[in-house]
């Protein structure tokens, strides 16, 4: 019988980076948030667990193969997985239909005409873009991004928010 204890919360990365340094790093975790902590940098420091075997049998509650079940299939780091993806979301934005009838504005389609709209709401005095202010990587990863690779194509985006910086 396992015991199983959940670390969790908002500043978990912070919490656990001690275990991580110390090389004490927990059995199961989950790789999310602001970058600290990024599945190919705990590759790259052997601090994950190869389970490219496991993950070829491994079979859920209900007796499927998990990795049947993925929306995508694990990362591969040299021919061997050490990770299997859990979460995928969507983000999107909004926009206020009725200030873009009313003002005649198009709907932005791409990068270039998402610009133009910021542009002219600005000159009508809305703010086109607020965030919140606390886990700006949301935005980064799945706003600004976007920007950067329509503005320059040739541009190589990583899931890694620091190596996108490096890009």
């Amino acid at each position: 019988m396992y015991q199983i204890v959940e670390q969790a919360g908002p500043k978990i990365n912070e919490q656990m980076k001690p275990r991580w340094i110390q090389g004490n790093p927990p059995d199961v975790v989950y790789i999310d948030g602001d970058g600290t902590f990024t599945e190919s940098l705990l590759v790259k420091n052997q601090q994950l667990m190869d389970i490219t075997d496991w993950v070829k049998t491994a079979k859920n509650v209900d007796g499927e193969v998990i990795k049947d079940q993925l929306i995508g299939q694990p990362k591969l780091y040299d021919g061997k997985s050490y990770a299997i993806p859990l979460v995928f979301g969507v983000f999107g934005l909004w926009y206020d239909k009725a200030l873009f009838k009313e003002k005649g504005w198009a709907v932005p389609t791409d990068w270039t005409s998402f610009l133009e709209a910021n542009k002219q709401g600005l000159a009508f005095g809305v703010k086109p873009i607020i965030h919140q202010g606390q886990y700006p990587y949301y935005f980064i990863r799945n706003f600004m991004r976007q920007g950067f690779v329509t503005a320059t194509p040739k541009i190589t985006i990583s899931s890694d928010p620091k190596m996108a910086a490096r890009n």
